[in-house]
């Protein structure tokens, strides 16, 4: 969505359909952005997509899934619909559409804010310390247990 306009006639004219983006070019397309729609239908893991709008404070509105609820909090930082057994993207746009300028600058931040906690370079690092510490102590304590075993 190109802008922040209430007006449902508009709505569908605010829709810009893209194909590939030159990278070069996602910041200002995000900056630009009231929302990014992630229509797909399929198992995403944890896309890019989601977390490169999200670290721009743009507002995800994407398929309603497991992995999409780890990364999207429905109505807080952004938007899930359904997909079966109706697809109700059109509802969910019209319901982004219709809230106010200072609802989705609020839903904006929070998006951003989502980012900052989850996705940030100090965030992995964090999560990769935490992964070795686990698999370090888990490495000795199994070492323990053979040690003890071959005492038997």
């Amino acid at each position: 969505f190109p802008s922040h306009d209430n007006s449902n006639n508009q709505a569908k004219s605010n829709i810009e359909y893209l194909a590939a983006v030159p990278r070069e070019s996602l910041a200002a397309l995000y900056a630009s952005c009231a929302a990014l729609i992630l229509p797909s239908r399929w198992f995403e893991g944890q896309p890019m997509t989601v977390i490169e709008a999200q670290s721009h404070g743009t507002i995800v509105i994407a398929a309603d899934s497991a992995n999409m609820r780890g990364m999207i909090s429905h109505e807080e930082d952004g938007y899930l619909y359904a997909i079966h057994p109706n697809n109700q993207l059109n509802e969910v746009i019209s319901i982004f559409e219709a809230r106010s300028n200072e609802t989705k600058d609020a839903l904006s931040k929070a998006a951003y804010d989502r980012f900052l906690r989850s996705y940030t370079i100090n965030q992995h690092i964090n999560a990769l310390k935490l992964l070795y510490h686990f698999e370090s102590r888990a490495k000795n304590n199994s070492g323990d247990l053979s040690q003890t075993n071959s005492q038997d």
